[in-house]
């Protein structure tokens, strides 16, 4: 089995967040979790790089949390979620690129019934392969 590529998720609802953590496996890894744009371009720029490296997470889903800092998984994209402002997730995106300059942020699709989970989480891993047929999401 291929390693699995890890991912970081901005998503405001925790539910929500494990349940794409659980659908993703095995070709994604969620490694970090953020409930806010706020608490997200804190954490991705500090939490893997510089001084504040390794620095505890606010929310308790991820692989990450389950590990010394030393172990952790660098995500190599930031999916955001659909109740995340445009403006937001470009200071997201900004900040996660000062801490890991070779991630891709994207704008999670979730279609018109953000209610259907089956059809919200098929629609998210069409995302994440068409990044990976790209070339731009691998697992190293």
């Amino acid at each position: 089995m291929a390693t699995p590529i890890p991912i970081a998720l901005v998503e405001a609802n925790e539910d929500f967040a494990r349940a794409i953590q659980r659908e993703l496996l095995p070709q994604f890894l969620v490694v970090h979790v953020c409930l806010s744009a706020e608490r997200a371009t804190f954490e991705l720029a500090n939490c893997y790089a510089g001084p504040a490296a390794g620095s505890p997470h606010e929310c308790p889903v991820g692989s990450n949390m389950q590990v010394p800092a030393e172990e952790r998984s660098e995500p190599r994209a930031v999916l955001v979620g659909t109740s995340i402002e445009d403006r937001a997730i470009f200071a997201i995106r900004d900040s996660a690129e000062r801490g890991l300059p070779d991630i891709t942020t994207v704008k999670m699709d979730v279609g018109d019934d953000p209610t259907d989970v089956g059809m919200v989480m098929i629609r998210i891993h069409e995302q994440l392969d068409r990044l990976v047929d790209e070339g731009v999401l691998r697992a190293e």
